[in-house]
């Protein structure tokens, strides 16, 4: 049983559970990172029947664009949703009613309140803005309202949509939704799957290991509906509660089958790689089989820097990341579009290596700028910036 137990290795004891809580603190500031990455959302195509040189500009652009974008940044959210799943049910000895009431409690100032406050605040300030331009073109304010009448019922919710693929073996399409806030997508599914925890237990305990498998299955195959508010993301919540139901480490299941996970994530990429766009069957599952495998490989390498170096995450970059999640990509900052346009001028020109630098460089300053904003909200207007962190 991977218990909460201390392992011998190379003659010193480590401890499991203080690994795994470290772990999990570690990996939060680059997952926000990596969100970033994803969002930067660069144009690739196919590598192989590419009419360009891997080595050129073209073909570095393109591939630091498939694995880190479209590869690696993908493995953040489930990595996310399976922290929360586990912590959710940490330390549950049966199903505790009050105990339950007192997590949604919690959760209310850490996600609900404070995605509700981005998401309203990015409504209005967006309609603000589309209502300050008709005013300054003369314009009848009553022409200005078309945003606010299309989304005003939907911008809490699923107001934006991406990702649309049809499957030959699903009989719908598959996309997924977001809020107005488009990022914090993962939030409100998080939210909703957090209120069904009493079915997910129950789920778990009735099907134990088989009723996962079935639901990774389902989620592999792409035969998961991504309805929102109950994307395919959270297979990862089920998944981190059946950890935490059983009294499993999960540090101690990604390093113990450490090979496995690293040989798949190798092997599903290497088919993405290989048949992106040209094969939507096969590039959507060898895509989920990488993010599955590359969930467990992130703890492998966190668990590692935390035995080997010992590291103690930083309380200001793990504090950060809500905001970074909430404020690179939508007003009143934007602080990714802005970034890029800032570097675009200082670049100019349109050539490969110019968007290479831009596509490494710019999620990284528009980070380090919010994390800037987000120590200065906390240090002058701390109630603020509680409120927009989520009480990190």
């Amino acid at each position: 049983m991977l218990k909460y137990l201390f392992f011998m290795q190379k003659g010193s004891l480590i401890d499991w559970k203080y690994n795994q809580s470290r772990s999990f603190d570690l990996l939060r500031f680059p997952m926000a990172i990596f969100v970033v990455f994803a969002h930067m959302a660069p144009i690739t195509v196919n590598p192989i029947s590419s009419d360009f040189s891997f080595f050129s500009w073209q073909g570095i652009h393109n591939f630091i664009g498939l694995f880190i974008s479209k590869g690696i940044a993908l493995v953040t959210v489930p990595t996310f949703f399976l922290i929360s799943g586990y912590l959710f049910f940490l330390n549950l000895n049966g199903w505790d009613w009050n105990g339950y009431k007192k997590k949604l409690k919690s959760r209310k100032h850490t996600l609900f309140i404070p995605y509700i406050v981005w998401n309203v605040l990015s409504f209005l300030l967006i309609v603000g803005k589309d209502l300050a331009t008709a005013f300054t073109n003369g314009q009848p304010l009553g022409e200005a309202t078309g945003f606010f009448d299309k989304y005003w019922s939907s911008f809490l919710w699923n107001c934006c949509s991406w990702g649309e693929a049809q499957y030959s073996w699903v009989p719908w399409l598959s996309y997924e939704t977001g809020p107005i806030d488009l990022p914090l997508w993962f939030i409100r599914d998080l939210m909703v799957i957090a209120l069904l925890s009493p079915v997910v237990y129950m789920f778990v305990k009735k099907t134990r290991i088989w009723g996962v498998i079935v639901l990774m299955f389902l989620y592999v195959s792409h035969l998961w509906p991504n309805l929102p508010g109950l994307s395919a993301s959270t297979l990862y919540f089920v998944l981190g509660a059946y950890f935490a139901i059983n009294g499993y480490n999960v540090v101690c299941f990604a390093r113990k089958y450490r090979y496995v996970f690293f040989s798949m994530f190798l092997i599903s990429f290497s088919f993405f790689f290989y048949f992106y766009q040209s094969n939507i069957d096969l590039t959507g599952i060898s895509q989920n089989l990488f993010i599955f495998s590359g969930v467990f490989c992130a703890f492998v390498v966190s668990s590692l820097f935390i035995e080997k170096k010992d590291i103690i995450p930083n309380k200001l970059l793990v504090g950060s990341c809500f905001f970074v999640y909430a404020e690179h990509n939508c007003m009143p900052i934007g602080a990714l579009s802005k970034v890029d346009l800032i570097i675009e001028n200082l670049i100019p020109g349109e050539s490969y290596w110019e968007d290479t630098v831009r596509l490494i460089f710019c999620p990284l300053i528009a980070v380090a700028l919010l994390v800037g904003v987000y120590w200065m909200l906390k240090r002058y207007t701390p109630k603020i910036a509680n409120v927009l962190s989520g009480n990190r």
